[in-house]
């Protein structure tokens, strides 16, 4: 149910008038996991610093939430959609 295959899927499931944050386990390791967030540095090609400070402000539909920072992070984790995303 929760698997896409494409962005097309992805923004079809998460309208744009539904706020997707980050829940506080998917916070958790991504404070606790160094290498997870330097993938996901290089991936949006910022800073580490960059990301510690967009995992602080957990902003509802922020860059963390991007289709390919998800998909890095359920790659790196194993965590469901279900368990990365609060509404």
């Amino acid at each position: 149910m929760f698997y896409f295959k494409n962005r097309f899927n992805f923004a079809f499931k998460y309208k744009k008038h539904e706020t997707m944050k980050l829940t506080e386990k998917a916070i958790e390791l991504l404070t606790e996991t160094g290498a997870l967030r330097l993938n996901i540095a290089l991936l949006m090609d910022c800073s580490e610093s960059t990301v510690r400070r967009w995992i602080n402000e957990n902003e509802p539909n922020g860059d963390l939430t991007k289709f390919e920072v998800i998909q890095l992070i359920r790659k790196e984790t194993g965590l469901q959609i279900k368990e990365l995303y609060k509404n």
